[in-house]
């Protein structure tokens, strides 16, 4: 992340997914029926980017391949009121999860906040859109003193079967590491909003789904 200012990750949504439903009469969706106990739920977590999300299920699917007629909406999210991601839909996970001088996996650079407001804002709504905004700053919390900012939200719903379509614009330039990626509900991660109830089992035990992974500018 040495190469940030301020970046803006924009999450589009509302005419473009209304389209879909009216013209392609497509699904979205996220199965919230857990039919065998050997499968994991999973939640949605989102690093600098975030995006539309109409979630769908398909109750009793098994290992059978689900067909679209099957499939009923559950849950979604279209950022069309309020100026803050919904408290009802997302959870702002901001607890370091590695010990000092880093606060998360994978070295990265920066914290994580739950500012929705104000001049160094690192999420916000607005339009049908979610922005996430990477800031470059001195940023020192839970006694690490870092250089960047930004904001991770873990959702407030997991699922074990059905289908997921997100739509996000995503910066070009490199430095950054966005990603769309889910992870299984009782992953053991302190500041996590699955954690306190279901949380065992540790990364990368738990297993892990990436819906998009933008490394760099690749």
């Amino acid at each position: 992340m040495n190469t940030i200012a301020d970046m803006i990750f924009i999450m589009k949504s509302n005419s473009f997914l209304r389209k879909i439903k009216k013209q392609k009469q497509r699904v979205k969706g996220i199965n919230n029926h857990n039919t065998r106990s050997m499968k994991a739920r999973y939640y949605i977590l989102l690093l600098l980017s975030l995006s539309y999300f109409g979630i769908q299920a398909q109750p009793n699917v098994g290992d059978a391949h689900p067909t679209s007629t099957n499939y009923k909406l559950v849950w979604s999210d279209e950022f069309e009121t309020g100026t803050a991601p919904s408290s009802t839909n997302w959870h702002f996970q901001t607890d370091c999860i590695v010990g000092a001088p880093g606060c998360w996996a994978n070295n990265e650079a920066q914290h994580y906040t739950d500012r929705t407001s104000g001049p160094n804002l690192n999420s916000a709504v607005g339009n049908g859109n979610l922005s996430i905004i990477a800031r470059r700053e001195d940023y020192d919390d839970q006694g690490r003193d870092l250089d960047y900012t930004s904001a991770r939200l873990n959702s407030k719903y997991a699922f074990t079967y059905g289908r997921v379509d997100v739509r996000a614009q995503l910066p070009p330039e490199a430095g950054t590491w966005p990603a769309i990626w889910m992870l299984g509900r009782d992953i053991s991660e302190p500041g996590g909003f699955w954690h306190d109830q279901y949380g065992t089992t540790p990364w990368p035990a738990i297993g892990e789904i990436d819906i998009m992974e933008q490394f760099a500018n690749k």
